[in-house]
């Protein structure tokens, strides 16, 4: 009885979250978000994370979402390490390849799993090419799959360690299982261990009362920290903990590591860090004298060589040297942090390292003007550009305030509103927002499909499209824009390989329409870009039309893949043409500061 009714409450919860959030997706694609947002809570991907990694539909051999990982951080299509240059700085790295198949099926198929056998054998095998690889599977299988060649190759010298994950849900019993399904995942995690010396394989079956089970799951707001000493003034706390309680402050335990059911491991809680203003920096010169600092018990205490961390939160309560801490956000020493976990975790529990000090600073408020302060204060003491600080801007906090009047949620904190239980399908963040302005606004969809990390981190292009003499309207009107460009493109095309290289083309067909002419800077698009003058369905499937008819004619006459095409500079000339062509001529005409 208890999976009868694991199976209708996983159902109705589906059927709310569909409506609620992607009613214009089928239930099969809408299904692939959904499980796949709840397999990698663990690993706390934003909902645009996890939409960039589905890549279902036809010929993707099997799977319906792929993510890529170096040490905790998603690997996205410019990630630096994907630079052969640049992967050299990386010391000790650990590669996670994580790939789901979501089926609302009520049990496990053979045909299911021999299909995700058969396609890993050709992912994996490294002597194909990614062309080799698009003559049997989609772009977006391509695309996602290639990250992980790249970065396994590119980080060879440095000897890293990988690990190939396979999640298999469905709507079915996990409890009573063929054996053949079983054998087929002792198989696929044997595959998967033999892409490269020590490399690890997992295979994991969810059904219905596991999907229930992580649906449940809500992230930990309210933590306790052990501490020796503690001074208290104001709103703060200035406390002295040892290792190993700020080591268990850090953590929670994982899910088994293993298919026979090993002991868990400790998982660094990384959404606390979501608030820092600096990545993990791995073994650079500064974290290996952290790490000898821990593990040399001939030298000074740790606490007196290290600046400590800085932890602010929304309430913080002492009691007998207990400290009650609730949604912690550590906003200075993550590198600390971090080199503490990496360097504790290995250690057995009775090594002295655990005994060592380590001074935290605990602020408690509610004000995100004061918290914004606060970071950019604490982290002025180190080398962090200014490209790293944006979040906590005034433009930023004002553009949050304004697509809140209609209900969208700016997450300039990543995960902020996921956490709050608002509906995934009004969250925007800052990366996808500056993707659409640079397609609307700058005429760059090439740049906003294929280099999105890397152009928003330079300086110029950054001030060019988060401008504060920009009415705050025109960002509202490119959001409410490029939601519309999606709804059309889901309800008229159904290869989702297709929609992901046309999202931002259309939206640059659809400025030109509206505006036209083409639109070269974010500043020129206030005279179209008003709450009263947002696109009408006629204007977005017109805009649709057109970004398909010049991509599918541009294919034909390159011979380029859709992925290269959607990615290059060349094809944006052509999309202008036929946009300014398809425009009605009651919009051309001239627009006044054009």
């Amino acid at each position: 009885m208890a999976y009868a009714n694991d199976l209708v409450l996983v159902g109705d919860i589906f059927a709310a979250w569909h409506e609620d959030n992607y009613p214009d997706e089928g239930k099969g694609e809408a299904f692939e978000i959904f499980c796949s947002e709840l397999v990698m809570k663990h690993w706390d991907l934003s909902i645009h994370d996890v939409i960039q990694g589905i890549i279902g539909g036809g010929n993707d051999g099997g799977l319906d979402a792929v993510y890529t990982f170096l040490d905790k951080e998603l690997v996205g299509i410019d990630h630096r390490a994907l630079d052969r240059k640049n992967a050299r700085s990386f010391d000790q790295p650990k590669i996670t390849l994580v790939l789901i198949q979501a089926k609302q099926k009520k049990g496990f198929e053979e045909v299911a799993i021999d299909k995700v056998v058969s396609s890993c054998r050709a992912f994996l095998d490294l002597s194909k090419s990614a062309d080799d690889l698009a003559q049997h599977f989609n772009d977006d299988v391509v695309e996602q799959i290639d990250i992980f060649r790249r970065l396994l190759r590119n980080l060879a010298a440095q000897i890293p360690s990988v690990g190939i994950e396979f999640k298999f849900t469905t709507l079915g019993s996990t409890d009573n299982v063929y054996a053949q399904i079983s054998n087929k995942a002792r198989i696929l995690e044997n595959d998967f261990a033999s892409v490269v010396s020590g490399a690890t394989g997992k295979v994991s079956l969810l059904g219905a009362t596991e999907v229930l089970e992580l649906y449940r799951e809500r992230p930990k707001t309210a933590f306790e920290l052990k501490v020796d000493e503690a001074s208290k003034s104001g709103n703060g706390l200035v406390v002295l903990a040892s290792l190993r309680d700020y080591f268990d402050f850090l953590t929670e335990s994982e899910e088994p590591t293993g298919s026979d059911g090993t002991d868990a491991e400790p998982k660094l809680l990384s959404r606390i860090f979501e608030w820092n203003v600096r990545d993990y920096q791995g073994e650079v010169a500064v974290n290996k004298e952290i790490r000898e600092s821990l593990v040399d018990q001939e030298s000074a205490p740790f606490w007196w060589k290290n600046n400590g961390v800085t932890i602010v939160a929304t309430r913080v309560n002492l009691v007998d040297k207990t400290v009650s801490v609730v949604d912690p956000q550590v906003v200075n020493g993550l590198q600390t942090s971090n080199t503490i976990f990496e360097t504790l975790k290995d250690l057995p529990k009775g090594h002295p390292a655990f005994d060592h000090k380590i001074l935290i600073r605990i602020l408690m408020t509610d004000d995100e003007d004061r918290r914004d302060q606060v970071i950019r204060a604490t982290n002025r003491q180190t080398a962090v550009t200014d490209a790293s600080l944006y979040a906590t801007e005034t433009i930023q906090r004002d553009i949050e305030q304004f697509l809140l009047s209609a209900e969208w949620y700016y997450d300039r904190r990543k995960n902020f509103y996921k956490n709050a239980g608002k509906k995934v399908s009004r969250i925007v963040g800052i990366l996808s927002l500056a993707q659409s302005l640079m397609a609307a606004g700058l005429n760059r969809p090439d740049d906003a499909r294929a280099r999105p990390g890397s152009v928003i981190k330079k300086d110029d292009v950054y001030r060019s499209i988060f401008d504060p003499g920009v009415p705050l309207e025109v960002y509202l009107w490119v959001v409410e824009s490029q939601a519309a460009v999606d709804r059309e493109l889901a309800s008229k095309i159904q290869d989702r390989a297709t929609r992901n290289n046309l999202r931002f083309h259309t939206l640059t067909a659809l400025t030109i329409l509206m505006a036209g002419r083409t639109v070269s800077s974010v500043s020129s698009l206030k005279s179209i870009a008003k709450r009263d003058n947002l696109p009408t369905d006629e204007d977005v499937k017109l805009a649709v039309v057109t970004a398909l008819d010049a991509f599918t004619d541009y294919i034909g006459t390159s011979g380029l893949r859709g992925e290269a095409v959607a990615k290059g500079r060349d094809f944006i000339a052509h999309l202008n043409a036929s946009s300014l062509a398809a425009v009605p001529s009651t919009a051309a005409v001239a627009i006044t500061g054009l």
